[in-house]
């Protein structure tokens, strides 16, 4: 059986995009090429005109769940995403994604699943900031997803929107805090095990401990869980166009469904082509 999700909501956001998109090629304004490329490239900054980096990322999810319909059960969670940020003008980006997944249980009685997501997105950069007046764009994204659901036989085709706001408070040279608040509609979440709406939120203090070193610390809901994670983070310059990315986090949560633990790592690379 096939479902296919597409709501007012779905079609708001993919006028959005269009929006975003037009005036984004329409608007410009140069960027500071001075600034360090662990910022520049993070947070609310966009790809320069005719820029492009490629991102790719592998990451793995373990949760661990207490007496879940009388039993405990193990998920292991393996994702793969790769896209490319293309710099459309001097304020704005287009990205172009994919991401797929495959999950495991140690029980007979959850399925195994699997899905992919290819995605095309949009940023602008809204306002520059200057002292406690953050840094702000503007996002948004549709995305397609063919998943199966955990407890059926059945593969959903849904139309996965999102929009939202990236900010980015700067504390001299070396500090930032980064911040996102957004919305999502038919978000996929494997510790939910259903397609759900609602708020994406995160919180990140950046510290550019050396010129090639970025450590972070903080914690978000945007990933595959889709529940509250805190984590560490670390972005190292390779090269002028090559950066690579670790991640570390936990978090744990209670409720109707039983007691878990979330446990995440992330290492990924990103490539300015040009």
């Amino acid at each position: 059986m096939k479902k296919t999700h597409f709501t007012n909501s779905s079609a708001l956001a993919i006028i959005f995009f269009g929006i975003l998109t037009i005036v984004g090629i329409s608007v410009g304004k140069a960027q500071n090429d001075t600034i360090n490329p662990l910022f520049s490239t993070t947070g609310p900054n966009v790809m320069g005109h005719g820029h492009m980096q490629w991102n790719s990322a592998v990451d793995y999810y373990h949760f661990n769940i207490k007496n879940i319909q009388g039993f405990d059960a193990n998920l292991h969670c393996v994702g793969l995403s790769t896209g490319l940020r293309i710099g459309i003008g001097s304020r704005a980006e287009i990205t172009f994604d994919i991401n797929g997944r495959y999950n495991t249980w140690d029980t007979v009685y959850l399925r195994n699943t699997t899905g992919v997501n290819p995605s095309i997105g949009a940023k602008l950069q809204l306002l520059d900031g200057k002292g406690w007046l953050p840094q702000t764009s503007f996002y948004t994204y549709v995305g397609y997803t063919l998943s199966q659901n955990a407890f059926v036989d059945r593969w959903d085709h849904l139309i996965q929107p999102e929009i939202g706001f990236q900010f980015r408070n700067r504390i001299g040279r070396r500090w930032a805090i980064d911040y996102i608040l957004g919305y999502s509609w038919d978000r996929y979440s494997v510790n939910a095990y259903k397609y759900n709406s609602g708020l994406l939120f995160s919180l990140f203090g950046r510290w550019l401990a050396t010129d090639r070193l970025m450590l972070s610390a903080g914690g978000s809901n945007i990933n595959s869980a889709g529940r509250l994670a805190g984590s560490f983070e670390a972005h190292w310059q390779v090269r002028h166009n090559l950066q690579l990315v670790g991640l570390v986090g936990m978090s744990g949560s209670k409720g109707d469904l039983g007691s878990d633990v979330q446990f995440n790592t992330l290492a990924g690379i990103n490539w300015m082509i040009r």
